[in-house]
């Protein structure tokens, strides 16, 4: 396998996983990907080795990633009930 970007097939192999496995992995922020299009995900052979050390480290499971998106879900925002400080103003109670 060369050096770059890899299937999840590839990963799968990689990793002993099914490549449904690398995906549901995925989803849940587990293991490091790109989506390149509609349909084509990639990983990172340097991201998988460091996922790979990860494991080794910390027994089976690799720790879970950050989210991908550090914005708040502007519907959530706006939903009753869930207001920030500066919406609410300094004396609100």
């Amino acid at each position: 396998m060369s050096a770059g970007l890899l299937t999840t097939r590839q990963v799968g192999e990689l990793l002993g996983l099914s490549p449904a496995t690398v995906l549901r992995r995925w989803r849940r922020g587990e293991i490091p990907g790109y989506r390149l299009g509609s349909n084509v995900l990639r990983f990172d052979r340097a991201d998988i080795d460091a996922y790979l050390a990860a494991c080794r480290r910390g027994g089976r499971e690799a720790p879970a990633r950050e989210p991908r998106s550090v914005h708040p879900d502007p519907i959530v925002l706006h939903l009753p009930g869930n207001t920030t400080e500066e919406e609410e103003g300094p004396h609100a109670e």
